[in-house]
């Protein structure tokens, strides 16, 4: 190992996270963004219960899809047909008073489609009730008084796939007959293109795909309505309906996703590796521009088409607006800054240049709502003190609760930077780069919410967090004595509880107890005599390499190998080569075709820790039916949670659920902590469904929980219990709810562990290239 390259890195760390050769810059005042701020208003009273689906609009009304089932008695004669007969096509009819004469246009590309596969089947019976479906399609103004509706009853595998309005309120859509079974065999989705009236007179109704062969699959996953036209998205087919019917050739242009513009004319997306691009279709002369780059990282977004813009963008933190040839995209709604407790709108449509209708689910109360969403004048909005909360990812639970505080608050607000925003297609440590230089120039957030992917250790041991500890022993609600010592204690340096972490995991392998023994803990010696006594054909650990179990190691028990404190790194230690003489009798690269050609791979790779061809797995244990599982299923008999071999201690590790800190430097330390005790309360610790919580009142809850047999309760609230099952190697296997010896054992397991999981991509990449000549052969161990 050349130590020069882990001293440089633990330099250059330093350097940056503590600003070497920089004047102090002093925490900047972060400032209240009034911008990005909309009020929302649900229209689900206004709908009434109504389960609405699909929605679109025009420049004058909003349109709903809606589908209603009942059941009603079915005639045998009748069922016999539904089941027996094949479909007849469907011929075209046009309503005389519409006049509308529908020409067909295909414009043939070589663009090639991943299509999702359909399960299908066919009943072998018919039963005496059927359940009948309906479609309703309502129209209603902005304000949603109602304009025009009307339902359309379906029979068998029908279903309406997309739909598209003219500005007269006639609707256009494709009926679709799924699964139908062709003369060849061959399962296939027969579509047809049908237009009604805002009443609901048929006025057209037009088999597609005809040209394509029985046996090939035919898909149409978009219709646009572009005035007198009528354009589909068909598979590698742009098809066009319209009063010319006149034919485009654009063969060899690949397209993607259809959208129509502000102007009226036609755009489709185009994807690549590196980003996405836009082109623009002419359907008139059947040009297709050049290539126009997206200046933005366009896999971050969802895509809608606008109406005062070009198009609307949406990713977790907000809504943005794109016309084509500009420079970037612009934000204009922030969902914290708005108060709202989601992070994503679908259906977008754009009313007004400073109102949209879209659909949202809020996470606060767990509901699907819809409604309008109305930019807020600035001057009206209340000048309150800022605090940034800077996160790599923004976590819904983190979100909920900031928008909880925002609101409860009248002084403060939290605002949100979440920095992954900045990543590329090409680099995506950029957002964490731009996060170190940020506490570099002394303009660190005043929250930070932590990840495995930061160097926590490096910002604790450079003194840039507040000791929260302190914070806890002077709440008057809280006692630190309540909280897991192990835990504090694991994520403390120096006594100091710097990073805050309210829930976790245990980070462990697992192994048979009458392998590994009733305790945590096993060195390499004992691995390689457990392997000796079972033989050769018994694997450790299944489909792992050498570089994988390296990582692993380095990952569990970073501590055993650096300081993070001094930067002092212990790779030439007996520890260390032991390790890697382990690591070396792992295969280089496992070659996945060949184990996939074996038709009894899976059966076997699922049973292969039960049956004892392998002895240990890599495992994060998350409550306490993850450990039921794995001992009740997986193993099939009593396990131990003995950890990753090593020399001295557990090889157990504490994993960070989510964790946060308080900048030194923040101005409003204790207004930060008034947020982060909320992680601390009851409310929260009991609420924890995914991690083990970190008060032990809550944990003696789980553990109670983990003894009780699962149960639901019935449409009369009575509680109906029921047996917990794991299927495996083709058995349903039976899971008794947990003893409280086995809660025990898993307690211990949890406070065995004596390291954190680190994950630092810098030191593994630097590892991983100075061990491969040994691992290839070209050099000792030592």
């Amino acid at each position: 190992m050349k130590k020069w390259k882990v001293a440089l890195l633990m330099l250059m760390a330093f350097c940056l996270i503590s600003g070497c050769g920089k004047k102090e810059a002093g925490t900047s005042k972060a400032v209240q963004n009034k911008d990005h701020v909309y009020s929302f208003e649900s229209y689900m009273d206004k709908l009434e219960g109504r389960d609405f689906g699909q929605s679109i609009a025009t420049k004058d009304r909003l349109v709903f899809m809606e589908y209603r089932y009942e059941e009603s008695p079915m005639p045998q004669a009748r069922a016999e047909v539904a089941v027996a007969e094949p479909v007849e096509e469907v011929t075209e009819k046009v309503v005389a008073e519409e006049s509308l004469i529908v020409e067909e246009a295909m414009i043939e590309t070589d663009m090639s489609v991943d299509m999702p596969v359909e399960d299908f089947y066919v009943e072998g019976e018919v039963s005496e009730n059927q359940t009948k479906t309906f479609v309703t399609f309502a129209q209603y103004d902005f304000d949603m008084n109602p304009i025009a509706e009307f339902e359309v009853e379906q029979f068998g595998n029908h279903g309406f796939n997309g739909m598209a309005v003219d500005n007269n309120g006639n609707i256009y859509t494709l009926l679709c007959e799924y699964g139908v079974v062709t003369e060849s065999g061959v399962y296939k989705d027969l579509y047809t293109l049908v237009g009604y009236s805002p009443t609901g007179t048929e006025l057209f109704s037009i088999p597609l795909g005809k040209d394509v062969p029985e046996d090939e699959y035919f898909y149409v996953n978009t219709i646009l309505c572009m005035d007198d036209k009528l354009v589909l998205w068909a598979m590698n087919n742009i098809e066009v309906y319209s009063l010319t019917g006149k034919s485009i050739d654009v063969s060899g242009v690949e397209l993607g996703q259809l959208f129509l513009l502000r102007d009226g004319s036609l755009a489709s997306i185009l994807y690549s590796d590196t980003n996405m691009e836009f082109v623009k279709i002419n359907l008139e002369t059947g040009e297709i521009s050049e290539k126009m780059a997206m200046p933005y990282n366009g896999y971050n977004f969802a895509h809608y088409a606008g109406t005062y813009c070009d198009f609307m963008l949406v990713d977790s933190n907000g809504i943005y607006t794109y016309n084509l040839g500009d420079e970037s995209h612009k934000k204009i709604m922030d969902f914290v800054d708005s108060d709202l407790s989601s992070n994503s709108c679908h259906s977008l449509m754009q009313l007004t240049e400073e109102s949209f209708f879209a659909w949202t689910y809020d996470d606060a109360t767990g509901e699907s709502l819809c409604g309008v969403f109305t930019k807020v004048d600035p001057a009206t909005i209340k000048d309150k003190e800022i605090l940034t909360l800077g996160v790599l990812w923004m976590d819904f639970d983190v979100r909920k609760r900031v928008v909880a505080f925002n609101k409860a608050s009248d002084t403060y607000r939290i605002r949100v930077e979440e920095y992954s925003q900045y990543n590329t297609m090409d680099d995506y440590s950029v957002g964490l780069s731009r996060l170190n230089t940020d506490i570099a120039s002394g303009n660190a957030p005043d929250i930070m919410c932590l990840t495995g992917e930061m160097p926590v250790e490096s910002y604790m041991s450079k003194g840039l967090f507040v000791d929260l500890k302190t914070f806890v022993e002077n709440d008057p609600e809280l006692n630190i004595q309540d909280y897991s010592a192990e835990v504090i204690e694991a994520f403390s340096q120096d006594g100091k509880w710097y990073q805050m972490v309210p829930s976790y995991f245990l980070y462990t392998v697992l192994g048979k107890t009458a392998d590994v023994g009733e305790e945590p803990g096993i060195t390499f010696d004992e691995v390689q005599a457990l392997r000796a006594q079972k033989g050769k054909d018994v694997q450790v650990f299944s489909e792992r390499t050498k570089m994988s179990v390296l990582n692993d190691a380095i990952m569990m028990n970073s501590d055993e190998y650096i300081n993070w404190e001094t930067g002092e790194c212990y790779f030439n230690t007996p520890e260390f080569i032991s390790l890697l003489e382990f690591a070396n009798e792992f295969p280089s690269e496992i070659d996945y075709e060949e184990l996939y050609n074996d038709p009894q791979y899976w059966e076997k790779q699922e049973t292969i820790f039960r049956d004892g061809k392998a002895l240990m797995m890599p495992y994060t244990i998350s409550d306490f039916r993850d450990f039921q599982y794995c001992e009740g299923g997986t193993f099939g008999e009593q396990i131990t949670a003995v950890g990753f071999p090593v020399n001295k201690g557990t090889g157990n590790a504490y994993m960070c659920n989510f964790g946060f800190a308080v900048s030194t430097k923040s101005k409003h330390q204790d207004v930060a902590w008034e947020f982060l005790r909320y992680y601390l309360t009851d409310e929260f610790q009991d609420s924890l469904e995914y991690g083990w919580p970190i008060k032990l009142s809550s944990l003696d809850k789980r553990v109670k929980k983990a003894q009780e047999r699962p149960y639901y309760e019935d449409e009369n609230g009575n509680k109906v219990e029921y047996d917990d099952t794991y299927y495996i190697g083709g058995m349903e296997i039976v899971l008794k709810p947990l003893t409280q010896a086995d809660c025990d054992r898993v307690l211990g397991f949890l406070k065995s562990a004596d390291h954190v999981y680190n994950y630092d991509r810098n030191i593994l990449s630097i590892l991983e290239e100075e061990c491969a000549a040994y691992f290839e052969g070209q050099k000792s161990v030592k």
